[in-house]
Protein backbone atom coordinates (compact mmCIF):
# COMPACT_ATOMS: atom_id res chain seq x y z
CA UNK A 1 0.00 0.00 0.00
CA UNK A 2 1.50 3.37 -0.96
CA UNK A 3 0.89 6.64 0.81
CA UNK A 4 -0.69 9.22 -1.43
CA UNK A 5 -0.72 12.93 -0.63
CA UNK A 6 -4.13 14.46 -0.18
CA UNK A 7 -5.25 16.56 -3.12
CA UNK A 8 -5.65 20.14 -1.98
CA UNK A 9 -8.98 21.69 -2.95
CA UNK A 10 -8.89 25.11 -4.56
CA UNK A 11 -11.83 27.11 -3.23
CA UNK A 12 -13.82 29.44 -5.47
CA UNK A 13 -14.65 32.98 -4.34
CA UNK A 14 -18.33 31.94 -4.22
CA UNK A 15 -17.55 29.00 -1.90
CA UNK A 16 -15.52 31.31 0.33
CA UNK A 17 -18.36 33.83 0.60
CA UNK A 18 -20.86 31.04 1.37
CA UNK A 19 -18.55 29.76 4.14
CA UNK A 20 -18.13 33.25 5.58
CA UNK A 21 -21.89 33.88 5.74
CA UNK A 22 -22.35 30.87 8.04
CA UNK A 23 -19.08 31.06 10.01
CA UNK A 24 -18.62 32.57 13.45
CA UNK A 25 -14.91 32.94 12.69
CA UNK A 26 -13.22 35.36 10.32
CA UNK A 27 -11.36 34.11 7.24
CA UNK A 28 -9.38 35.53 4.36
CA UNK A 29 -9.40 34.21 0.78
CA UNK A 30 -6.47 34.38 -1.63
CA UNK A 31 -6.02 32.48 -4.91
CA UNK A 32 -8.10 29.46 -3.92
CA UNK A 33 -6.88 29.22 -0.33
CA UNK A 34 -8.85 30.12 2.79
CA UNK A 35 -7.03 31.23 5.94
CA UNK A 36 -8.49 31.54 9.46
CA UNK A 37 -7.83 34.96 10.95
CA UNK A 38 -7.19 35.65 14.62
CA UNK A 39 -9.85 37.41 16.64
CA UNK A 40 -9.17 40.72 18.34
CA UNK A 41 -8.66 41.28 22.06
CA UNK A 42 -10.16 44.12 24.10
CA UNK A 43 -7.04 46.28 23.80
CA UNK A 44 -6.95 45.76 20.03
CA UNK A 45 -10.63 46.64 19.64
CA UNK A 46 -10.27 49.78 21.78
CA UNK A 47 -7.39 50.88 19.56
CA UNK A 48 -9.48 50.20 16.44
CA UNK A 49 -12.42 52.22 17.80
CA UNK A 50 -10.14 55.17 18.51
CA UNK A 51 -8.44 55.01 15.10
CA UNK A 52 -11.66 54.63 13.12
CA UNK A 53 -13.21 57.50 15.08
CA UNK A 54 -10.22 59.73 14.37
CA UNK A 55 -10.30 58.78 10.68
CA UNK A 56 -14.03 59.49 10.49
CA UNK A 57 -13.49 63.01 11.81
CA UNK A 58 -10.37 63.65 9.70
CA UNK A 59 -11.91 62.42 6.45
CA UNK A 60 -15.12 64.40 6.89
CA UNK A 61 -17.64 64.29 4.06
CA UNK A 62 -15.19 63.25 1.32
CA UNK A 63 -15.28 60.06 -0.73
CA UNK A 64 -12.70 58.22 1.45
CA UNK A 65 -13.82 56.26 4.51
CA UNK A 66 -12.13 54.57 7.43
CA UNK A 67 -13.51 51.12 8.26
CA UNK A 68 -12.69 48.53 10.94
CA UNK A 69 -11.06 45.22 10.04
CA UNK A 70 -14.30 43.22 10.06
CA UNK A 71 -15.46 44.86 6.82
CA UNK A 72 -15.09 42.30 4.02
CA UNK A 73 -13.37 43.70 0.92
CA UNK A 74 -12.22 42.36 -2.43
CA UNK A 75 -8.99 43.80 -3.82
CA UNK A 76 -9.47 43.59 -7.62
CA UNK A 77 -5.75 43.91 -8.41
CA UNK A 78 -4.90 40.73 -6.45
CA UNK A 79 -8.28 38.92 -6.16
CA UNK A 80 -7.74 38.91 -2.38
CA UNK A 81 -10.91 38.75 -0.29
CA UNK A 82 -10.18 40.06 3.18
Amino acid sequence: MSAQGAVKKAWTPEEYLTLERSSSEKHEYYQGDIFAMAGGHLEHNLLVVNLVGALWVALGEGSCRGLPSDMRLKVPATSLYT
